[in-house]
């Protein structure tokens, strides 16, 4: 259930994914428990990479478990994507949510 990119290893993004999407524990727990697992060099800060691995395996578990539709694109926009490209296709959305949230705070 939680090993997204069936690599057969449990990887902290994967791992704080699943727990973002079931709501587990206190709202406090959760932000402490999802930046310990997306600081993955333990530098106290999150950068863009490790920021992208997360919103990967959270995209990626999105549309494994409620598929890709989504109410402002056009149905056409997911015609014949296999459920194997669902990984491609949360890595480009990650992204573009990197680069959007990264631009928005160096300009704020």
């Amino acid at each position: 259930l939680m090993d997204w990119n069936n690599n057969g290893k449990l990887e902290p993004a994967e791992l704080a994914a699943t727990f973002t999407l079931f709501n587990v524990g206190s709202e406090i727990t959760r932000y402490k428990f999802l930046f310990h697992c997306l600081d993955l060099d333990e530098s106290r800060s999150v950068d863009k990479q490790e920021f992208r691995a997360f919103l990967t395996a959270l995209l990626e578990a999105k549309y494994r478990l409620s598929g890709l539709k989504n109410y402002r694109d056009p149905d056409e926009l997911y015609i014949d994507i296999s459920y194997s490209e669902y990984r491609t296709i949360a890595k480009i959305t990650a992204n573009a949510l990197v680069r959007e949230i990264f631009l928005f705070a160096d300009q704020n």
